[in-house]
């Protein structure tokens, strides 16, 4: 008979208990619906969570918190709540501990309540970092989905799930919640976001660089951040090497460089496009043969920096062309014909015409 010393967990008194050291107890009231955790994000949608929704969140759940997911009491509020009473549980734990210890004659009993200790504390801290990240990426997963109902979901893959609960038990943090908490709802959206690098990348980043890429792909335009005027010297270039270095943006510079058009136009010596989807495109008249005509040099996200950057706010690249347009207008506006900002479905918003 096991020992029951409170509610939601059992002690076994047997030489074996690391192995058995507790269940949780599916009682009527772990059935009550209305406090469920599914219920909980359902509720910050306002047009329900859809059953498909909710099937491939309960699977990922149950993988990464096994029965804990289905238990109302943990998720009071939609917060991970302390997983159960840890001075309690210590008490009873020991007690437990310290009886089986005498009645099988192991010596230093003390030892083994102590090690009973350790094992709980390293199991509320785990468990308790778990439900924190799945219940926030069920909650950002389930707002997408609502969004974007066409979307078919698709649970991550054991192996990829099983180097993510790694780093997902040991994210204390806030911080680190939320962002481990994106990546799994990312990959649930977007199968194969995320590759098994990228969650490495991101356990080890130090909040200096985190600080600095936010920073950095804030100011970027599809894949690309211009590297002048803004990251051309200094402190400032130094954050685009430190990036490199850590491997968010290719080791060298690409250039959009301006070039002849195809075919011969009067008045019009060269062309400039920068970026590609939301482009930049400059109609320049040149001059003499000896004309130079303008670039822009720029770093290219690499694909884990592509990957880290769509757990971040979406960047407008409207604004920041229109910046890279500024300062060729400050160094090569005598020559600049017509500018304008194009759009993947065509439409143009004009920067610059000349009459």
């Amino acid at each position: 008979m096991p020992y029951k010393p409170f509610r939601g967990i059992v002690i076994y008194p047997s030489l074996d208990w690391p192995n058995r050291i507790y269940s949780y107890s599916m009682d009527t009231e772990a059935n009550n619906e209305s406090n469920s955790v599914w219920s909980i994000i359902a509720s910050s949608v306002k047009s329900g969570l859809p059953k498909t929704v909710e099937s491939v969140l309960h699977l990922v759940g149950v993988r990464l918190l096994g029965k804990l997911v289905e238990i109302p009491e943990a998720w009071a509020e939609g917060k991970a709540q302390k997983i159960r009473d840890m001075t309690a549980a210590r008490s009873a734990l020991s007690s437990a501990v310290a009886k089986l210890a005498v009645e099988s004659g192991t010596a230093n009993p003390a030892i083994w309540t102590a090690a009973s200790d350790l094992l709980l504390q390293d199991l509320d801290r785990k468990l308790s970092n778990k439900a924190a990240v799945f219940v926030e990426a069920a909650r950002l997963t389930a707002e997408a989905s609502v969004q974007n109902p066409d979307n078919e979901l698709k649970p991550p893959s054991d192996d990829w799930l099983n180097i993510f609960e790694r780093y997902a038990e040991d994210a204390t943090s806030d911080s680190l919640r939320e962002t481990y908490s994106r990546i799994l709802s990312g990959e649930i959206l977007r199968s194969g976001s995320f590759s098994i690098a990228a969650l490495r990348v991101v356990s080890e980043l130090t909040q200096e660089i985190a600080s600095t890429f936010s920073e950095v792909y804030a100011n970027s335009f599809n894949e690309y951040v211009a590297i002048y005027p803004k990251y051309e010297e200094g402190l400032q270039l130094r954050k685009i090497v430190d990036l490199r270095d850590a491997g968010f943006f290719y080791a060298g510079d690409l250039s959009f460089t301006a070039k002849p058009p195809t075919k011969p136009i009067e008045g019009i010596s060269h062309l400039l496009q920068v970026g590609n989807g939301t482009t930049l495109r400059i109609v320049l008249k040149g001059g003499d043969k000896f004309y130079i005509p303008p670039s822009v040099t720029v770093a290219q996200l690499t694909r884990m920096g592509r990957e880290i950057a769509t757990i971040l706010p979406k960047p407008d690249a409207e604004v920041n062309l229109r910046a890279i347009y500024d300062h060729l207008r400050g160094t090569d506006g005598d020559d600049i014909v017509a500018a304008a900002i194009v759009k993947p479905d065509g439409s143009e918003l004009i920067l610059f015409e000349s009459i």
